[in-house]
């Protein structure tokens, strides 16, 4: 297996933070970098340097450049490689700390979701493409067995045993012999601040039930659902219908809660042995329903997923006429303030405004009505630049008809 040396050269990038590990769910075969913040004000070379378990990330001034100690801290851009799998605590010169989770790819099992909450007990899939045709089978988390409910043929299904918060191995143990899997599963705090390695932002950007103007009625339908593999969430979801008892495998279900910013649901991360003919099946979808015409004005609206966050994009050929009403919203799936900056440009006419997200209900949301175009060009494209992660859509509400059309980044 190829390992990435420990010397490295670090990138300045315009984000404020404490340290951000990429990609958010790193295995013992993939490439890990780190962002973390520099107290001088200048671009720098970075050192790391691993010790047992401990990675220490310092920086030095490039050379010929001259540093100043800062109040705002500057972010850096480490490249680690490809790590073991195993459980890993980083340091800063500044004293920042921060846990790497890298889980083992290279055992052949893989266990999903990748945890569950320390408050209750749930049941996991184990995958393997080897290790289940043996009729004698035991599954242990921690050295401590597991509950088999059921078994396939390249995957059993269990009850991890009780346990406190952490990272643990699991080991599948068949006539063969044991088999072990490094860092494969996590016991987390529901109470503890979210840790994207274990889990995945999923936003639902409308979720009103209720009057709108002009006499308009309106329902959204947001739909979970997932056929053969298992998905969890951090908090324990309301719906208001179900498919299937919302058990452990094939439910669909619509949720039932609503607010202002949309629905930010946290989902525990899932992990499927690659190039097989398992597939992550976790469905998301959403429609807004206008009653008054359910056949006529029924609007799909994009569901944002991890990959759709970033810090810009563009949205364009957007109708912005009087006879409607245009709407951008913006998301980061944080709860705290975070700022952007929206560009539209209609005709060669550009307008620029920045645009604060306050937090609602979990997320960072912003509302903006766009200025109706000229009838000479009543196309738009919209800009939206942020030092965050962010995503956002446009709706196009016609007055006369109440008919929504939605514009997702391109």
């Amino acid at each position: 297996m190829r390992r990435a040396p420990f010397f490295l050269l670090l990138l300045v990038v315009p984000s404020l933070f404490a340290i951000e590990i990429f990609p958010p769910a790193p295995d013992s075969q993939t490439d890990v970098r780190v962002k973390f913040a520099q107290s001088r004000q200048c671009a720098a070379i970075g050192h790391a340097s691993l010790s047992g378990s401990t990675i220490t990330l310092t920086t030095t001034p490039m050379p010929h450049v001259s540093c100043f100690e800062s109040s705002t801290p500057q972010p850096v851009l480490a490249e680690l490689g490809v790590l073991r799998a195993g459980v890993y605590e980083i340091r800063t010169e500044d004293n920042e700390h921060a846990t790497l989770i890298v889980r083992d790819a290279d055992s052949g099992i893989f266990v999903s979701p990748v945890g569950i909450s320390t408050a209750s007990r749930r049941t996991v899939q184990v995958y393997s493409t080897t290790l289940f045709a043996a009729p004698a089978l035991s599954v242990a988390f921690d050295g401590i067995a597991a509950t088999i409910e059921s078994r396939g043929a390249d995957s059993v299904l269990v009850t991890p045993p009780p346990h406190g918060p952490g990272t643990v191995d699991v080991t599948v143990t068949n006539s063969d012999g044991a088999f072990t899997s490094v860092a494969a599963f996590t016991y987390f705090d529901p109470t503890a601040p979210i840790d994207p390695q274990i889990f995945e932002p999923v936003l639902f950007p409308v979720a009103y039930d209720g009057p709108g103007i002009f006499g308009s009625q309106w329902r959204t339908e947001n739909e979970i659902a997932t056929t053969d593999t298992i998905v969890r969430f951090r908090e324990v979801q309301q719906v208001s219908a179900c498919n299937g008892a919302c058990g452990a495998l094939r439910w669909s279900a619509l949720l039932s809660r609503q607010s202002s910013s949309g629905v930010l649901l946290w989902v525990v991360r899932r992990r499927v042995p690659p190039a097989s003919a398992i597939e992550d099946d976790f469905r998301v979808s959403s429609r807004i329903i206008e009653l008054s015409h359910p056949d006529e004005v029924n609007t799909t609206v994009p569901v944002a997923r991890e990959r759709d966050f970033r810090r810009r994009f563009v949205i364009d050929r957007v109708p912005v006429r009087a006879d409607a009403r245009a709407t951008l919203r913006l998301y980061a799936p944080v709860d705290a303030r975070r700022s952007a900056v929206v560009v539209v440009n209609e005709g060669g006419d550009e307008l620029r405004q920045p645009v604060a997200l306050t937090p609602v209900n979990g997320v960072a949301y912003a509302i903006m009505d766009l200025p109706p175009a000229s009838l000479r060009t009543p196309l738009a494209m919209v800009t939206v630049f942020s030092d965050d992660r962010i995503w956002g859509l446009i709706t196009v509400t016609e007055n006369a008809t109440q008919r929504v059309t939605a514009f997702s980044p391109q």
